[in-house]
This record gives structure tokens, C-alpha cells and sequence, in this order.
């Protein structure tokens, strides 16, 4: 695997950027998705506390027929958090997320567990920096 120093530093985008326009976003609605990366990471300026950081793709079969595949030809993924913070309210969004994914309830949650599992995502449309992107509304069983 290469070093951060034998990476490359120039990357040929294959056209100028000044004509780069953004995708079309994946309609509002819902999708199965597959669980793709899950992890612990630290609340930024909260020392000592953590949220799980868990990542799903909406895989290209799962498009409505209408939405070009060009747009996401490798899946789009979209990532929610939820708190590791030792609250009733933080407990209970892990539970239903856990629930969602079908995986079993304890004590303890181990992320690289919830790798390979599927739910349905709810998408919906929200602004940020002036224009729409992706966000997850809410998470279901399959």
C-alpha cells in the first residue's frame, strides 16, 4: 500500500472543472441499503464522549428506473450518527437502529458488527450551503 508521500499529487479529473455540474440527487423515498462502513468516532470538542458513525449505500439496482445510473454508478451513500453517550435517549435511537438492521439486542454494541447488515432507508431532501443533498428521514426493517 503506498505512503501518503507516494501518493499521487496531481489528479486528472478527465475534464476541466469549470465544466463540472453536480448530479441529480437519488429522489426522496425509500431504499434498501446495505450497511458499508461502521464506526466509533470521537464528538468533535466533547472530550471523552463518542458517536457511532455508520454509512449506507443504495445500491444501483435499487434506483427508480427514471434516475440515471451516471449520477452514482458505484452506489450512493448516505451516513448516520448515533450518540455512544450513556443516556435514555441515546440507548433508545441505538436500539432502534440495531432493531432496523435485525441484529440482536445487549449490553454491549460492537460497530464492525453492523458491516453486511441491511435496513430500508427513508431519503428525503435538505439544504446545506445553498444547495439540496441527501439525508436519511428514517431507518426500517428490510
Amino acid at each position: 500500500m503506498p505512503t501518503p508521500t507516494e501518493l499521487p499529487q496531481i489528479i486528472d479529473f478527465g475534464i476541466n472543472l469549470a465544466d463540472a455540474v453536480d448530479p441529480e440527487l437519488l429522489p426522496p423515498g425509500e431504499y434498501p441499503a446495505e450497511v458499508v462502513k461502521s464506526s466509533v468516532v470521537a464528538k468533535k470538542n466533547v472530550p471523552g464522549k463518542f458517536n457511532f458513525e455508520v454509512t449506507f449505500c443504495i445500491h444501483p439496482d435499487a434506483y427508480p428506473v427514471d434516475f440515471d445510473v451516471e449520477n452514482a454508478p458505484d452506489g450512493v451513500l448516505v451516513t448516520t450518527w448515533r450518540s455512544g453517550d450513556q443516556t435514555k435517549s441515546a440507548r433508545a435511537e441505538m436500539r432502534k437502529l440495531l432493531t432496523a438492521l435485525n441484529m440482536p439486542l445487549s449490553q454491549t454494541v460492537d460497530a464492525n458488527e453492523l458491516i453486511g447488515n441491511w435496513a430500508t432507508v427513508v431519503i428525503k431532501h435538505k439544504p446545506w450551503e445553498d444547495k439540496m443533498q441527501l439525508a436519511i428521514a428514517a431507518i426500517k426493517s428490510v
